[in-house]
């Protein structure tokens, strides 16, 4: 049977493993912003958005490529 200091420990272990999860999330959340941040993840984008908005489908229109996107 459990006691209550088995279970305050219990509790104890899991918010500190909670707190180093946290953690680990902020971190990888902000490397996550670094990199959406950065000109070359901005460049990228909009050429995506204008390739497959403007670009392919003015292309498939002309016969040119194919529309199979």
């Amino acid at each position: 049977m459990l006691d209550i200091v088995d279970v305050q420990r219990e509790n104890a272990a899991l918010r500190a493993e909670l707190t180093a999860t946290q953690a680990v999330l902020a971190e990888k959340d902000a490397q996550l912003q670094r990199i959406l941040n950065t000109l070359g993840w901005r460049l990228l984008s909009t050429y995506g958005r204008f390739k497959y908005g403007v670009l392919l489908p003015a292309l498939g229109f002309l016969n040119v490529y194919p529309h199979q996107f």
